[in-house]
């Protein structure tokens, strides 16, 4: 075999590859380094936060309503969204005119 084709072989292989150091073991386009799941394609940091699953699924450090991302969401403003154990008293929801919904939009 000819010494200049290996030569040339590796050199596509590690253009091909992004370079030393920069693998992306899981293909989501966030190398390694700078995703934290990187053996899970739906967690990277160009993600969209998911706000009620209990995952920084954006890699910001911040989880659900923590995140900033989130919090344009009913279910991180605060208000009452009829789900039992959110942000009512008890962890009930109880369709009473001033409870913990925003004004005006009480069930």
């Amino acid at each position: 075999m000819k010494p200049w084709l290996l030569w040339v072989g590796l050199v596509l292989a590690v253009a091909g590859c992004g370079g030393i150091g920069s693998n992306d073991f899981d293909g989501d386009g966030s190398v390694d380094s700078a995703d934290c799941a990187p053996s899970d394609p739906s967690i990277h940091p160009a993600a969209a936060e998911s706000c009620s699953d209990g995952i920084d699924n954006d890699c910001d450090g911040l989880v659900d309503c923590a995140d900033g991302d989130c919090l344009i969401f009913d279910e991180c403003s605060g208000d009452d969204d009829d789900t039992a154990g959110d942000d009512d008293t008890a962890g009930d929801d109880d369709d009473t005119a001033g409870d913990d919904d925003t004004a005006g939009n009480d069930d």
